[in-house]
């Protein structure tokens, strides 16, 4: 048994030599069909890490938020692909926006919750003030008036709208109370309006209203998890906000956080059936009427990134299989031609005892290494571009799973392209195999 594998050991280890000094010899043929591999490799390799990238980006950002919130609001998020299919959007945009007065309602009825907040949006421009204090070169590059979404706050806004300072402060409770004309505006509209300026202490113009920057948000990206686009936002409170703006024509929500601690065993369940029944109450409806609002979870946006990344991964497979056929054509025609070309070589191999298997395995073993040639190429390359965009994309990297399966997929891709060129070589008669060639 020893004495079989040390021979199998010996014809692989002869089969690699072989093979490596063959592929030498015709370097253009070579380089020829690296070139189909390595570009399918590299497509599969970019896609994946740029799908691993987003879904831990978006985990990320979902991480972030109470994992137990309730969003009160219009329109549902959906837990399931039937609840998408059987969307019936003309029945929920007929709704009526949740009011402040509800907020208040729930906020003084249901005090076992850890959090309640209010947020109003819209969308419209905004304008700086006092153009003539900035200088010429501040004011390259920057515009006076841009679109934004205002968004109006109240209660515990911090605990549903998260995000980080670059400069400057928070809304304090005094300033919410008060509706005093302060605001937070998010990165994407500082640059925008200032420039590399610093729009601390500056006026801004929202309809009829004059409002004071008073922070400034880091960037943030676009999110899932967020009910608030962050950096194209300008946060104030909601009392200044409903001097030029209407809540009726707002798109608003209530955010409730989960149980208080020290409620006992009252579970988020019993919680969301509890703000049910209270909001039913507060509109008047009928025990035979349907619910005219949404009580949302973030489960529900889990759910959605699951349904989403899964799309992805289909179009993932889709892509890798188109790269992996294109390749896999090349390596096996170039086989093919590299069978015929050799004809000599195995009738001579099969002449002084070589074995039908013998040959198959030579043949194998240089498909294997020149299809892993490409990988590594591949890879290499894949490498390279994803540390350049890694500048700009958070969580992108070239992980050992992703290696791993190009590694798995290159095998694959090997085995299949080689196998039929080196079941011909194999069944080459050696007399006419010397003969023909």
């Amino acid at each position: 048994m020893r004495g079989r594998l040390n021979y199998y050991i010996a014809i692989l280890f002869q089969s690699v030599q072989l093979s490596y000094s063959n592929l030498k010899l015709d370097k253009f043929r070579t380089v020829l069909s690296l070139s189909g591999v390595s570009v399918g490799l590299f497509i599969v390799v970019v896609v994946l890490s740029l799908l691993n990238s987003m879904e831990l980006t978006l985990y990320d950002e979902i991480s972030k938020h109470q994992g137990d919130d309730f969003y009160i609001q219009k329109m549902p998020l959906f837990s399931s692909q039937e609840q998408i299919e059987e969307f019936k959007w003309w029945e929920y945009i007929r709704r009526e926006e949740v009011t402040f007065e509800e907020f208040e309602y729930l906020r003084d009825r249901i005090k076992m919750a850890s959090s309640f907040s209010f947020v109003a949006q819209t969308g419209n421009k905004i304008s700086k003030r006092e153009l003539s204090t900035l200088s010429r070169d501040a004011e390259f590059n920057t515009q006076p008036e841009v679109n934004a979404n205002i968004v109006g706050v109240d209660g515990d806004w911090e605990s549903s709208i998260i995000f980080e300072l670059k400069e400057g402060r928070r809304l304090t409770t005094s300033e919410i109370s008060r509706g005093a004309n302060v605001a937070i505006i998010g990165h994407s509209l500082a640059e925008r309006l200032f420039g590399e300026i610093s729009p601390l202490g500056r006026e801004l113009s929202v309809r009829n209203s004059k409002v004071v920057i008073i922070g400034v948000a880091l960037r943030q990206g676009e999110s899932l998890a967020s009910m608030v686009p962050i950096d194209n936002s300008l946060i104030m409170p909601l009392h200044s906000f409903q001097r030029d703006f209407s809540l009726k024509s707002s798109a608003n929500y209530i955010s409730v956080g989960g149980m208080r601690e020290g409620e006992g065993n009252i579970s988020n369940d019993a919680l969301k059936e509890l703000l049910r029944r209270e909001l039913r109450a507060f509109r008047a409806l009928q025990r035979e009427e349907n619910d005219n609002f949404s009580i949302n979870e973030l489960s529900s946006i889990l759910i959605q990134l699951d349904i989403v990344m899964e799309l992805f991964g289909r179009m993932w497979w889709i892509i890798a299989a188109i790269s992996l056929l294109i390749g896999g054509f090349g390596v096996a025609n170039i086989m093919f031609v590299t069978v015929k070309e050799r004809r000599s070589e195995i009738g001579l191999l099969r002449a002084v005892g070589a074995k039908e298997s013998d040959i198959m395995v030579q043949f194998l073993v240089e498909t294997l290494i020149l299809t892993l040639f490409g990988a590594v190429a591949g890879v290499i390359m894949a490498f390279l571009l994803i540390k350049i965009l890694s500048a700009a994309a958070n969580n992108l990297t070239l992980s050992l799973s992703t290696i791993g399966i190009v590694s798995i997929l290159a095998t694959i891709l090997a085995l299949l392209s080689g196998i039929i060129p080196a079941i011909i070589a194999s069944k080459e008669s050696p007399i006419e195999a010397i003969r023909r060639g």
